[in-house]
């Protein structure tokens, strides 16, 4: 196996024993080069339009997609998805009613001295 600059060969060997392990190799599909490579160009390009701000958002965004996944409802009064894990969605919203927003304060009960006052 070839050493790819900053990829740990061993690291690539243990995900490939952990994911063979866990999946039945005769029932994945051939993909031909022509196939990956359309698919990278497709990416690049799509990635190589944004700037590293958006491009860093767009992992984060995948990031959670992955670790929090989701499911379209397709409710009559809700249409947007929900979270599979019903207790990642408590977590979630637990977390929220936590977060501390500041509420705007009115001075105007305060007054300043007056010249006699000083």
């Amino acid at each position: 196996m070839s050493e790819a600059k900053g990829i740990d060969p061993v690291w690539v060997e243990e995900q490939w024993t952990k994911w063979s392990d866990e999946n039945d190799i005769s029932q994945v599909e051939d993909i031909s080069s022509d196939v990956v490579k359309k698919s990278l160009e497709k990416d690049l390009a799509f990635v190589s339009k944004m700037t590293v701000q958006e491009y860093t958002l767009y992992e984060k965004w995948i990031e959670v997609h992955e670790k929090y996944p989701t499911a379209e409802t397709n409710n009559f009064f809700d249409d947007r998805p929900a979270l599979i894990n019903p207790i990642q969605e408590a977590f979630i919203k637990t977390v929220k009613n936590n977060i501390w927003s500041p509420e705007s304060v009115s001075y105007t009960h305060l007054t300043l001295p007056t010249n006699r006052e000083v």
